[in-house]
């Protein structure tokens, strides 16, 4: 043991510090990375599908049960909107003496409104439906560990297919990631109807989830029968919501190839 003592009569400090160890000119040794253990992989993997599969059971059960169609209106009651079971638009009407509750400028924020609405009461019917079917009770319940799956012999696994997994599972996060990093913001998707000529009338915009803007042309809607105006609001979000189906396809065209090919080479090693 080293004993240091303080000459506090002079007020300096008298020990001498230990010298430090001369650094070493050896490079670390790398940490070796922990082996995959593709019993727990495909196990895991496994148990997921069947957590997701059941998922998916109640909420088919839900949508069975609940109404095919909602209407909404907007607080004029000029304007009306029937969505489906997925939030789409199935059919838009509006009054015929809508002039004298709305002015033409009015008439998009209307529709929006209405939309809503539907949209509002279309959420509370399924949830309704959940409560009367008693999927809302099994939602609580269901929990992703009351899926075992069957283990995987471990004679089935080789060096080469675990590399493999660990390349094209890689490539995918990496596809995924490009993909929700492409652009900036929410994407948005413009539909236009032309019912009369090369001039737009009515213009959507929406995002994958719903509706955001609607466009009308003023002077166009009031020299119009009020069916056109209707038809031509349901044209654009069919197109807008046709646009948005295929951006969302396209998406999972380039993400899900690498996911596919990892998840069939796990599958071979169970097999």
């Amino acid at each position: 043991m080293t004993i240091r003592t303080m000459n506090f009569g002079n007020y300096h400090d008298d020990w001498e510090p230990e010298p430090s160890p001369a650094p070493s000119n050896r490079p670390p040794i790398p940490e070796s990375p922990e082996p995959i253990n593709t019993d727990d992989l495909l196990a895991g993997i496994a148990q997921f599908a069947a957590y997701a599969q059941a998922m998916s059971e109640i909420v088919s059960q839900v949508e069975q049960t609940a109404p095919g169609e909602v209407k909404g209106n907007d607080h004029s009651r000029m304007v009306e909107v029937t969505v489906g079971r997925s939030g789409e638009v199935l059919t838009v009407f509006i009054n015929d003496d809508w002039q004298g509750y709305l002015s033409p400028g009015q008439l998009g924020s209307a529709f929006l409104t209405a939309f809503q609405h539907a949209r509002g009461r279309l959420a509370n019917a399924m949830m309704k439906a959940a409560i009367a079917s008693g999927a809302a009770g099994k939602f609580d319940r269901i929990s992703i560990d009351d899926f075992q799956p069957s283990p995987i012999q471990p004679e089935a696994i080789s060096t080469s297919s675990i590399a493999n997994v660990s390349r094209v599972l890689d490539d995918s996060l990496t596809e995924t990631e490009r993909l929700l990093n492409e652009g900036t913001g929410v994407a948005k998707f413009t539909g236009e109807a032309r019912p009369d000529s090369a001039d737009v009338r009515v213009r959507i915009v929406r995002s994958s989830a719903e509706i955001l803007a609607c466009d009308v042309d003023t002077w166009w809607a009031t020299s119009v029968p009020a069916y056109l105006i209707a038809s031509s609001i349901k044209m654009a979000c069919d197109e807008a919501a046709n646009l948005a189906r295929i951006s969302q396809s396209s998406t999972r065209a380039k993400s899900t190839p690498s996911i596919a090919e990892a998840l069939e080479i796990l599958s071979s090693l169970a097999e």
